[in-house]
């Protein structure tokens, strides 16, 4: 007979005092409520199949109630009290006599027939085992406790001080009318995040939602539908941490949200949004459509700074919670005077901690320093360690042991409880110990970093850092050998990069650690090493562009499905991966498929080249691509013509660089041409393709002068690029700025000095807020639109502001320059000199020649490189410097000006003396 659910079976107090689970995972015997960590009435499923006949097993006497499972797994049996008494649990699934056998009542026919029954009926699973619910405050003992007890967010006993504003944003957030929110979640680490999350869990649970957040380790649901883990007419909040690097399930759940009958909310929670954030809308529907779609919330909820004066505040009550614990009186307690970092909670916390038992001990606190707090924590933890494994004064060695293996768990983060025995004998330290002494030192750990079966390493993050830096010696440690060797598995290996990475971009001796681990492993670490990059680039993506002629063309083509569509520090891998795409020669009887595969890579390959500035080997590769995608289109058109527009669009972008307008505004207009017949037939799919399209032909009429139709092509693409970005912003916000900031330039160009100012006003605050999210993508663009809005500024005579505009141009676009100098000095030197005509319209006429001094000498080795490309800009900034030395009452300077006037001669763009008088001279 078949039942439904616990509470419906059995009384809370049956619950509570009688029911005993007997584990087949963990093999521990208790009561269900607490073993489970369950709520007297959870959901957990319990089939009643009291009344199959398992015929080679005596079960008489023995009063089993029914099964505990995870999905479709069987992960327990519930028995009373007595029956858990008489049977020996260490052996009840595995051998003895009369045991029960879980492998059995799997495989028994009637079983397994009860079992699917239950699963396609009405019935729905309800399985809180996915979820690590919010725990309660720990109880303070006398007895020194692990930081890992007293300061990570899910044992915090004290108040969220100081982010009321982010608190009510995130229950504003849960609590709106639409029935799927996705948002994320970023600060640094120690800043509160996980705090936050946790009360807006309690919170919400008041309020009767199903909350919690997901396991790190889920069970086997590759069997069962995840809407059947779920009431879907119970609001629900599910919260991901470090969700970077849990991309597989973000999808899993956010695809879940396609079909919710409810309201669902995911809470996605990471130190920043980086390359990672941007490719989350390429993940396969049903969640890409929803990360695309205005259920996702494109703009991180930052956790800023604590305000000024509140790190006191904190402080006073964390040092009163912990004094009063301790029995401490308040007046003991000497308060810091500064903060070690104003941002972050946590180590106030620490401070406060450190201060009452220092207190309590006769001692002086810490200093405020960071590490100094932290080492003062290392330290107490080592006495914890040295009390739990019953150490004495002089087992230092041994105590050195357990520290090696604290580190080596904490770096790795097994996903087992059968990985860390394994785990930690590789290391060399520990081959002297016995099994039964590790296991010994294990079961001492547990209590202190232990959840469920496994052993996870030393916590809050800023502490476990601090611990893996203060005990990794060299590159060729054994600790990082065991946690990202040959025997080290993929996920233990991508954990410890990213610790490590995280580590490195605070602490440099830890960029040696990263870099010859690369050198040892990149072949087996290269995809695992590449999303450590796109989660946070540096020092990670210089470290993985110095190794990447070792790339294997699978790696690559992988590599190549991670881009982000907009970068900046991975711009050199991104072309390095789609070159290797596309170094294979080209077979002259190659499929189909393989020639759209080369044309494709190309086709990436040309805008990747582009985006460092190596304009003539991008165009080369478009125009292979373009080559192959025509021969395709011929024989094949429905399938291959959305391919060739594609590649004609980006042929025009690349003849323009090249400073070859015709052909430039030939190729757009094909694409043009394919891309309105594609949206006549299938508009949700080649609309957004259209808009582009007819951006770039703005642009490239009005290269040729033709003003009237330039702004009639841009009209069209800003209308449909707002009404994509009206129902998928995240998608669409930055192809409308760009419109925008291109209609600016039409508008002006005609005139409509107010509409032009209105458009690139629009461009900049669109770019402004992608650049606060993701300053790698959109700094760029917010530069160029700087100094378009600094010449509308400048037409309509608004001088200081066009002055301030032309200014942050140039300090952003000199950040970029310093470290890719050929993708961006060209675009500083135009900046600099639109500054320049600012300067001079204020009367600043020595600051403005020096400006057009500078934005001249720093155009001309490009334009010796491509004078077809940069010419005209070359005689502009030389004419703006002969200008500009007059106006500030000085001779130009003959050791700049005659090369420049030299080179501008011999490419055509000034006649010879000789022929025609037309050197360079103040217009």
């Amino acid at each position: 007979m078949k039942k439904s659910m616990i509470d419906t079976i059995f009384s809370d107090d049956e619950i509570r005092n009688f029911l005993y689970v007997l584990s087949s995972e963990n093999e521990s015997i208790g009561s269900l409520a607490d073993l489970l960590n369950l709520n007297p009435k959870s959901d957990f499923v319990n089939l009643d199949f009291s009344g199959i006949d398992f015929s080679n097993r005596d079960l008489r006497g023995f009063r089993f109630t029914g099964s505990v499972f995870t999905g479709a797994n069987l992960s327990g049996i519930i028995v009373d009290r007595e029956t858990a008494q008489t049977i020996d649990h260490r052996d009840a699934f595995i051998s003895g006599e009369n045991p029960i056998i879980i492998q059995e009542m799997v495989e028994n026919i009637e079983y397994k027939s009860r079992l699917q029954s239950f699963l396609h009926s009405d019935n729905k699973i309800k399985d809180r085992k996915i979820f690590l619910r919010p725990n309660k405050p720990s109880a303070f003992r006398k007895d020194m406790l692990s930081a890992s007890e007293l300061l990570t967010a899910r044992y915090s006993a004290l108040s969220l001080r100081g982010r009321d504003k982010e608190m009510n944003t995130l229950l504003e957030w849960a609590q709106a009318p639409e029935p799927v929110g996705i948002l994320l979640l970023t600060g640094p680490a120690g800043y509160g995040k996980t705090r936050l999350a946790l009360e807006l869990c309690r919170q919400l649970e008041q309020q009767g939602w199903l909350t919690g957040f997901l396991l790190d380790r889920l069970p086997d649901l590759s069997n069962i539908r995840l809407s059947d883990l779920f009431d879907s007419t119970r609001p629900t909040l599910i919260t991901i941490d470090y969700a970077a690097g849990r991309m597989e399930d973000v999808r899993r759940f956010t695809g879940l949200a396609d079909k919710w009958g409810g309201r669902l909310r995911l809470l996605l929670i990471e130190r920043e949004a980086g390359d990672w954030w941007a490719n989350r809308k390429n993940l396969p529907d049903p969640a890409g459509a929803m990360l695309r779609g205005p259920a996702c919330i494109p703009d991180p909820l930052e956790v800023p700074p604590l305000p000024t004066g509140i790190p006191a505040e904190v402080f006073a009550e964390a040092a009163a919670h912990f004094a009063s614990q301790l029995g401490i009186s308040p007046d003991q307690i000497d308060a810091p005077t500064a903060w070690p970092d104003m941002g972050s909670p946590q180590l106030v916390h620490a401070q406060a901690l450190l201060a009452v038992e220092a207190a309590r001990d006769g001692t002086k606190p810490p200093t405020t320093t960071q590490d100094d707090i932290l080492d003062h924590l290392l330290l107490r933890e080592q006495h914890v360690w040295r009390s739990a494994a019953r150490l004495s004064d002089s087992d230092n060695a041994k105590l050195s042991d357990i520290r090696a293996i604290v580190t080596l768990l904490t770096m790795t983060a097994p996903n087992h409880g059968d990985d860390t025995p394994v785990l930690i004998r590789r290391l060399p330290r520990l081959a002297d110990h016995s099994g039964e002494t590790l296991a010994q030192w294990l079961t001492a750990l547990h209590p202190l970093y232990g959840e469920g079966d496994l052993l996870r390493g030393l916590e809050p993050d800023l502490l476990g850092e601090h611990l893996i830096w203060r005990t990794v010696t060299s590159p060729t440690d054994p600790l990082l050998i065991a946690a990202t060797g040959p025997d080290a598995s993929g996920a233990q290996a991508q954990t410890a990069l990213t610790l490590l990475n995280r580590l490195a971009a605070r602490k440099p001796e830890a960029v040696g650690w990263l870099r010859a681990i690369l050198d040892r492993e990149f072949s087996r670490l290269a995809v695992p090493a590449f999303r450590v990059a796109l989660e946070q680039s540096l020092p990670m993506a210089a470290l993985f562009r110095a190794v990447m002629d070792r790339l294997t063309f699978d790696q690559a083509l992988t590599l190549s499905d991670l881009l982000p569509e907009y970068t900046t520090e991975l711009r050199e891998i991104a072309a390095q991966v789609e070159q290797r795409l596309v170094d294979l020669p080209q077979q002259p009887d190659a499929p189909p498929e393989a020639l759209s595969f080369r044309a494709k890579h190309l086709n990436n390959l040309s805008v990747r080249l582009s985006d460092l500035g190596k304009r003539e080997e991008a165009l080369a590769a478009v125009e292979e691509a373009v080559a192959i995608h025509y021969t395709l289109a011929n024989t094949r058109p429905d399938t291959f013509i959305a391919d060739l527009a594609t590649a004609l669009n980006n042929l025009s972008v690349r003849l323009s660089d090249m400073g070859q307008w015709e052909r430039a505004l030939a190729a757009v207009e094909e694409a043009v041409n394919l891309y309105r017949t594609l949206a006549e037939k299938q508009p949700d799919s080649f609309l957004p393709d259209l808009a582009t399209a007819l951006n770039n032909r703005s642009s490239r009429l009005s290269d040729l002068g033709q003003r009237e139709r330039a702004l009639a092509a841009v009209e069209e693409a800003v209308s449909i690029h707002r009404t994509l970005a009206e129902t998928r912003p995240d998608a669409f916000l930055p192809d409308l700025a760009s419109s925008l900031n291109n209609l600016s330039v039409h508008l002006s160009a005609l005139g409509q000095r107010e509409r032009a100012l209105a458009a690139v006003e629009e461009a900049v605050g669109l770019y402004r807020t992608l650049a606060e999210t993701r300053p790698d993508a959109f700094l760029p663009d917010l530069a160029g639109a700087l100094n378009n809005l600094s010449n509308r500024l400048s037409n309509l005579g608004q001088r200081e502001r066009a002055l301030a505009a032309a200014e942050e141009a140039v300090a952003i676009r000199r950040t970029l320059a310093d470290t890719r100098p050929d993708a961006f000095l060209p675009d500083l030197a135009l900046s600099i000199s639109v500054l320049r005509n600012r300067l001079r319209e204020v009367g600043r006429f020595d600051d403005a020649l020096a400006a057009a001094r500078e934005a001249a000498s720093m155009l001309f080795p490009y334009f010796c490189r491509l004078p077809a490309a940069f010419g005209d800009r070359m005689l502009l900034f030389i004419r703006d410097y002969t200008q500009s030395a007059q106006e500030a009452g000085q001779e130009p300077d003959p050791a700049l000006l005659d090369p420049i006037v030299a080179a501008l001669i011999e490419h055509g763009f000034l006649l010879p003396p000789d022929a025609k008088t037309d050197a360079p001279s103040p217009t």
